[in-house]
């Protein structure tokens, strides 16, 4: 890695498993396919680059953690709704069924423990040009539990301020 470059983005998701505002550091990130590359043309020819965070990083940061910080994977979607498997979208082509049979798997067979749309990308960028890098991200709800975010915002924004002040 290039040792002058460590890169962290803090933000929000969705959990798998987990209580709301527990803080997950990305150890890789999987696509909606629970492969962990990202998918992208490059003059016209398909690429896939692995979505792999510094092993160093990611422990060091878990160990400033407490009980509510966790290391695992991060499901990287396309979109907020179907690629989520959210029943609550304009458009909606399976059951709650079809949902939990999917974000089961996620979570015991390929160990996720959280969805948002980024870490994906971030990752196999940062892994591919050599930079440090983590994701820290507070989750919002469990969507093992519903799609919905119930915590008050005081809540919300407590749980962010924390994975702030983890790296920070």
């Amino acid at each position: 890695p290039k040792a002058d470059a460590t890169w962290i983005r803090i933000g929000s998701s969705g959990g798998l498993g987990v209580d709301p505002g527990t803080i997950v550091i990305t150890e890789e990130a999987l696509n909606g396919a629970l492969d962990p590359y990202h998918q992208t043309l490059v003059i016209g020819k398909t690429v896939r680059r692995r979505a792999k965070f510094d092993t160093e990083l990611c422990q060091s940061l878990l160990a400033l953690g407490n009980e509510k910080v966790v290391l695992g994977k991060t499901m990287s979607c396309d979109d907020f709704y179907e690629g989520q498997g959210r029943l609550d979208g304009a458009i909606c082509d399976y059951t709650l069924e079809d949902k939990m049979k999917f974000l089961n798997k996620a979570h015991f067979e390929a160990g996720v423990l959280n969805i948002e749309m980024e870490s994906l990308q971030f990752g196999a960028f940062t892994n591919h040009i050599g930079v440090k890098a983590a994701t820290v991200c507070a989750t919002f709800l469990d969507r093992l539990k519903g799609d919905q975010v119930t915590a008050e915002p005081c809540e919300l924004s407590d749980y962010e301020q924390r994975a702030i002040n983890l790296v920070l």
